[in-house]
């Protein structure tokens, strides 16, 4: 038993030594990736570092080209400008017969003409290619500004036309607002003449029915006595004689021709007064069209 228990012991001391020796061992191995992501990201930054000083180096040396290109010119522009003057200097000093007959010769070589003969004829000569410089360079500055000039003046005409145009619409509409103004407002008065008339002559159909009917409110006509009968009779306009019978029969008769008769003329009012309004109604639409 004693030895069995010894060598279980000995067993779990083995697995445990290799157990540490397993985690030593990815110890190192962990060790060993960390190590390398350092170094491979310290190499990561030292390209970054290298890339951003490389940029800045092509950037420095595109501005110092940029500088001597920029002092190239501005040292061109100064010998022309100092060549400028040197060429004035002769035509400064003063006017060309008080010039030499070297100076003369030298201008004449300069404007490209010849510089043989006498001063005076030197002198004409200068005074002639400087002239013709001139003319030419007129003639040239005439040639480019010309198509400015012929497109300016294109430009001008026909702004000019459109606001004549535009004129002539603005007129024209209110001409015609005018004009449907004033045919709306004579339509309003026609029709406000006849809806005047219309409400009249309504007035006095009023007026007049209630007279008509006041006997009638007092009961049917069956219920009126002859004599009431024969009354009404006489005010609708109709024979008051006969039995009653013959009297009730013809006031109904007479109060419904009545009736149609006002009715008629009630229609014949308002129709002018509708056909005012439907033309009005017309008139604003042809307006807002």
């Amino acid at each position: 038993a004693a030895v069995e228990e010894a060598a279980v012991e000995e067993t779990a001391v083995e697995e445990a030594a290799v157990e540490e020796e397993a985690v030593e061992e990815a110890a190192v191995e962990e060790a060993a990736v960390e190590e390398a992501a350092v170094e491979e990201a310290a190499v990561e930054e030292a390209a970054v570092e290298v890339a951003a000083v490389e940029v800045a180096a092509e950037k420095e040396a595109v501005e110092e080209e940029a500088a001597v290109e920029e002092s190239a010119v501005e040292e061109a522009i100064a010998e022309e400008a100092a060549v400028e003057p040197e060429a004035m200097e002769v035509e400064e000093d003063g006017p060309l017969e008080d010039w030499t007959v070297k100076e003369l010769k030298e201008e004449c070589k300069t404007l490209g003409v010849s510089d043989k003969g006498k001063k005076t004829e030197l002198i004409e000569r200068i005074k002639e290619a400087r002239a013709t410089t001139e003319e030419a360079a007129e003639e040239v500055i005439a040639e480019e500004e010309a198509p400015a000039k012929e497109a300016a003046a294109e430009e001008a005409a026909v702004e000019e036309a459109a606001v004549e145009e535009a004129a002539v619409e603005e007129a024209a509409v209110e001409v015609a607002a005018v004009e449907v103004a004033a045919e709306k407002e004579a339509v309003e008065e026609e029709a406000a003449v006849e809806e005047s008339a219309v409400e009249e002559a309504i007035a006095e159909e009023a007026a007049v029915e209630p007279e008509a009917m006041e006997v009638e409110e007092d009961g049917p006509l069956e219920d009126w006595t002859v004599k009431e009968l024969k009354e009404e009779c006489k005010t609708l306009g109709v024979s008051d004689k006969g039995k009653k019978t013959e009297l009730i029969e013809r006031i109904k008769e007479a109060r419904a021709t009545t009736e149609e008769a006002a009715e008629e003329v009630i229609a014949e009012e308002e129709a002018p007064a509708k056909e005012a309004a439907v033309e009005e109604a017309a008139v604003e639409e042809a307006a807002v069209e």
